[in-house]
């Protein structure tokens, strides 16, 4: 795995200065946060080409990768998925001028921050979200970047917050250039820590952001078990980008700060002697248990149910029923099919347990 870290560590603006900084650290990349990095010109509201290549220069000879851009709507009230037409129309603007910027940068992804869908109802606002991204995907990918999204806390979104939402909206799209990313806080905070959520995001994972709960510097919090990420990590076989994401504070030297964060993720995340608990053959096996569940799934969701796995502990697989699944008198036959297709694939005894 590689190491970067996301400029919302450093002072806002002025802080190309301590790019070298960071290289000596060990630090292999930058993500940037847009509106925490440069100033929007006065009359475009757009980021000023000069800025974006000098602050590339000032990268590329720090030696430095730029991967990416996040927290792209930045926290502007005026941009959202779920508004009007003219300001999804705004949003969409926005979102391939910084497509066309992370490309000019060298960065491949685009990280989707906040999402509020607010009086919009849950079934209308996942139409919604589709008819956006049919619009915006086809534009960023002419660009060879791509939009990932992340599960989020609850105060900074009431839409798609899961991992598996994020997961299920993925597959909807089905498009090159939509994709999800990871984020360590909110992982823990929404109790999806197990390894079935990593598998399941294993095709689609961009990039993994390690953070704590309001980007407190890594490790300060204790809620979140950065070693059990870790070991998920590796047993999917994930050898991508991990970006550190912690808020600069002011009267602090950032670099300090991030010192110490990055001495911590090397220690959880990059010693050579850390081994994952799971073993290759495990995960494996997850995945065909994974791989077989998907395939059934659209049969299931046509009919208003859905079907997701909670857990696998030995011949015991546990899995969740959604929608109108958890009413259905044929639940039993499905969930029978299921153990039927499982036995076969794995040739060995199984037992399927809603709960």
């Amino acid at each position: 795995m590689k190491l970067a870290v996301s400029t919302l560590g450093l002072p806002p603006f002025n802080h190309s200065y301590l790019l070298p900084q960071l290289r000596a650290l060990g630090v292999d990349g930058l993500e940037i946060a847009p509106d925490h990095t440069w100033k929007r010109a006065r009359y475009s509201n757009e980021f000023p080409f000069q800025s974006v290549w000098n602050y590339r220069r000032v990268a590329d000879d720090a030696g430095l990768d730029i991967i990416g851009l996040h927290v792209v709507l930045g926290g502007r009230l005026e941009l959202g998925l779920f508004e009007d037409k003219e300001h999804r129309d705004h949003t969409i603007a926005h979102l391939v001028h910084l497509s066309a910027v992370c490309r000019d940068l060298g960065g491949k992804t685009l990280t989707l921050d906040t999402r509020w869908r607010a009086t919009l109802p849950v079934k209308q606002a996942w139409f919604a979200c589709r008819d956006f991204f049919e619009i915006l995907l086809p534009q960023i990918e002419e660009h060879g970047t791509t939009l990932c999204f992340a599960p989020l806390p609850e105060n900074e979104g009431d839409f798609c917050l899961t991992a598996r939402e994020c997961y299920t909206l993925s597959l909807a799209l089905d498009h090159p250039s939509f994709a999800i990313s990871l984020d360590s806080a909110p992982l823990a905070m929404g109790d999806e820590t197990g390894h079935t959520h990593f598998v399941a995001a294993q095709r689609l994972l961009k990039i993994f952001h390690i953070d704590e709960p309001e980007k407190a510097p890594i490790g300060s919090s204790g809620q979140v078990d950065h070693g059990d990420m870790r070991q998920h990590l590796v047993a999917i076989g994930y050898d991508g980008w991990i970006s550190i994401v912690q808020r600069f504070v002011k009267g602090t030297v950032a670099v300090d700060e991030l010192a110490r964060s990055v001495r911590y993720v090397e220690d959880k995340y990059l010693r050579a002697d850390v081994r994952s608990a799971i073993s290759p053959v495990e995960a494996t096996r997850i995945k065909i248990i994974s791989d077989t569940i998907a395939a059934l799934r659209p049969n299931i969701q046509a009919d208003g149910g859905d079907l997701e796995l909670i857990s696998v502990n030995g011949n015991r697989i546990e899995v969740k029923l959604h929608g109108k699944c958890r009413a259905c008198g044929l639940v039993g036959q499905t969930l029978g099919g299921l153990r039927r297709r499982l036995v076969s694939v794995l040739n060995s005894p199984i037992v399927v347990v809603p709960v």
